[in-house]
This record gives structure tokens, sequence and C-alpha cells, in this order.
């Protein structure tokens, strides 16, 4: 502790985070109770005191919230454009390949994956699924899948050279 010529030197900053703790409490209690209505308090049963002891009320005020502006204006003088609704598309169908040991899963000529493959969306109708895997027979297959509904394949692939 440092000594000066008027005695020891004496530190405020309680005093500054005691006083930003109460501003911070008061203000946040006020925001808190800002938005609530005032409901009747309950009725007191007990009988009234003659000399009340004295209350203090303190007052904490806070800057209004900011009020947001709208991000875009509304224009009135012109009309409201509409976008055309949504073209439907074809009805969807599912399909779900798996294989032993795990492949290269082809529908329609496209890769879509190895195996398994889960609820693969394709258009209703017909379509051709091949599964592939190096060393092993590829297994290939034509389905119609229809709207909602899956296809579910699945396949164990012989090694090549067996008959």
């Amino acid at each position: 502790m440092k000594v000066g010529a008027g005695g020891p030197k004496k530190s405020r900053a309680g005093l500054f985070i005691g006083v930003a703790v109460v501003a911070v409490v008061g203000v946040g209690g006020y925001l808190a109770l800002a938005n609530k209505k005032a409901e009747p308090p309950p009725p007191v049963s007990q009988p009234a005191q003659s000399n009340p002891a004295p209350v203090e009320t303190v007052r904490v005020t806070a800057p209004p919230p900011a009020t947001q502006t709208p991000t875009r204006p509304t224009r009135r003088d012109t009309p409201r454009q509409t976008t055309p609704p949504p073209v439907q598309s074809a009805a969807q169908g599912f399909i779900t390949v798996n294989s032993d040991p795990p492949g290269t899963v082809f529908i329609d000529s496209r890769e879509v994956g190895s195996t398994p493959v889960v609820e693969f969306s394709v258009p209703a109708g017909r379509h051709t699924i091949r599964v592939e895997r190096p060393g092993f027979k590829t297994k290939s297959e034509s389905v119609d899948v229809g709207a909602n509904a899956t296809v579910r394949k699945r396949w164990v692939l012989d090694p090549e050279g067996s008959d």
C-alpha cells in the first residue's frame, strides 16, 4: 500500500462496481416488469397499522426501446406483383438398393452412390437399377416405380468366374 502525503490512498473500484451492478439490476428489472400488466394486490387480511414505517422509493429510468424500421419500404402506388403458382412436378417414387458385398449403384445409367442407397427419389415410371463392384458380376434389373411408392432391391453379388 502506498502512503502519500494525505494518508493511505483508497481505491474506489468497489464503489464503481457496486453502482454499476445496482444500475444494471434496476434497468433489467424495469424492462422485465414494463411488459407485464399491473395486477391488483391481493386482499390484506391483517388490520392496518396506525404508524407504518416510511418507505423509500427509487425510480430507475431507461431509454425507450429502439423501434425497428422496415428494411424494405412498401410502395402502395404500384400494383402488387404475384408469382405464378409452382408447377406441379411429376409424381415421385423411391428406390432403395442394398447389396452384399457393398457395390456402386447406378439408376438409369447415373451413379447415385454406394450401397445402401435408401429412398432415392425418382419420377414415377420405369427405371433401370445396376449394382457393380470390381471382381464381382454386375446385377441389373428394370423396375416400375409407382407414385409415392418405394421399390426395394437387395442382391448378393457373385464373384467373377463362378457359375
